[in-house]
């Protein structure tokens, strides 16, 4: 019985060994785990402290990298703001210069139109030499010669030819010799050829006056290149504005309907309106280049000489014969009677039948007031004039002619 208790004992104390030993080993295994895993914490913790260490440098970095940013974005702030800047004094400066730009093309332009405008007034070469005018108007002499036809103004015929030819026309016949019709158309032409040169408008005859008042006033009062270009000007200005087609054609049936006044005095049985039709168609292409030369000549003397004023020059009927500017024509060829007239007869004008021409300018000594007296013209060309002495002694050649037949 003790002996079984005593094995059971043996065999319990075997077990609480084995269990002992068991828990010996477990107790070692645990503190070895212990030991392990305190290993481990020390390692993590190790981790944990590097990763703690690596958080905390992250965050400062980040940080920092913020307040880098943070920085960047205002120094980007401040370079907008000054590149905003910029570009605002930039545009401002464009406007400016842009401003500054039309201000002097608008002033360059204003200086270039008035340079333009005085260099109207600086002397330059005249378009045409006076020896191309001389030489149209001995073209329009001859023109006027050929066609013997003239033109009056308002005032009638007799103020244009004197009443003396008047006379002679109305009085004799002239189927066999035309002498007085050939004076009378030369004469009338040569004056309507003259007023029509010198005409400033042909619409406004007051306008004539005052531009030619204004004229002569320029022509003393100031330099010849003043007055020449104020000339050309003016004169180009109302050609540009005034003058048509119909304004040759208008002093072209002026001119017929005068030549039809000169021929139904001279003694024509034609009706007035028959004659005028006669000679628009007959002479009708001789009137038109007689005018259209008439008209050049206008152009020619008032717009194309600027450096002197050249003009036609016309003497009327009861002017003194003078042979230093006047050259005696007798009818247009040679004497055709012997003069018997008296002596102080023998110097009166009875007409001008070719024009003349000079070169008017300011006297060289004036007075203190501004007229006419203080220019000064200087003969080019003598105009061809008749004396009265012509009539006088085709009358009494006609009466020594009917004393011979009777």
């Amino acid at each position: 019985m003790l002996e079984l208790q005593l094995k059971r004992t043996q065999w319990e104390m075997e077990k609480w060994k084995a269990e002992a030993y068991r828990a010996a080993d477990s107790e070692r295994s645990l503190t070895d785990t212990i030991v392990q895993q305190d290993e481990e914490l020390k390692r993590m913790r190790k981790q944990l402290e590097s990763i703690i260490s690596e958080k905390r440098d992250a965050v400062e970095g980040t940080e920092r990298l913020r307040v880098e940013l943070a920085n960047v974005q205002a120094a980007e702030m401040q370079a907008l703001q000054r590149c905003e800047q910029l570009t605002k004094e930039h545009d401002r400066t464009i406007r400016k210069l842009d401003e500054k730009y039309r201000n002097l093309a608008a002033l360059l332009e204003t200086r270039s139109a008035e340079l333009r405008a005085a260099q109207t007034y600086l002397t330059k070469a005249d378009s045409h030499s006076e020896a191309d005018l001389l030489r149209m108007f001995e073209e329009l002499n001859s023109h006027i010669y050929q066609l013997s036809a003239r033109l009056a103004d308002s005032t009638g015929l007799e103020g244009h030819v004197g009443s003396r030819i008047i006379q002679s026309l109305m009085e004799y016949s002239h189927s066999e010799d035309p002498l007085y019709v050939q004076i009378a158309l030369q004469i009338c032409i040569v004056a309507f050829s003259r007023a029509v040169i010198a005409t400033w408008s042909f619409q406004n005859a007051t306008a004539n006056t005052h531009f030619g008042k204004i004229h002569d006033h320029l022509r003393v009062a100031e330099h010849p290149a003043v007055s020449g270009r104020w000339r050309a000007l003016t004169k180009t200005s109302l050609r540009l504005m005034t003058q048509t087609e119909q304004t040759r054609c208008s002093i072209r049936d002026s001119l017929a309907a005068f030549i039809t006044e000169i021929i139904l005095i001279s003694g024509s049985t034609t009706s007035p309106t028959q004659l005028y039709a006669d000679i628009k168609c007959q002479y009708g292409d001789i009137l038109t280049t007689m005018i259209d030369l008439t008209l050049s000549i206008h152009q020619a003397t008032g717009e194309e000489i600027t450096s002197s004023s050249i003009e036609p020059v016309v003497h009327a009927c009861g002017d003194q014969f003078d042979t230093r500017c006047m050259q005696d024509e007798n009818a247009g060829g040679e004497p055709r009677v012997s003069c018997s007239c008296d002596a102080d007869e023998k110097g009166i004008i009875l007409g001008t039948v070719g024009l003349g021409v000079a070169r008017v300018g300011k006297a060289t000594a004036v007075s203190e007031s501004l007229n006419q007296s203080q220019l000064a013209a200087t003969t080019l060309l003598k105009p061809k004039v008749v004396l009265a002495s012509v009539v006088d002694d085709f009358n009494s050649h006609r009466r020594g002619e009917t004393n011979k037949n009777g």
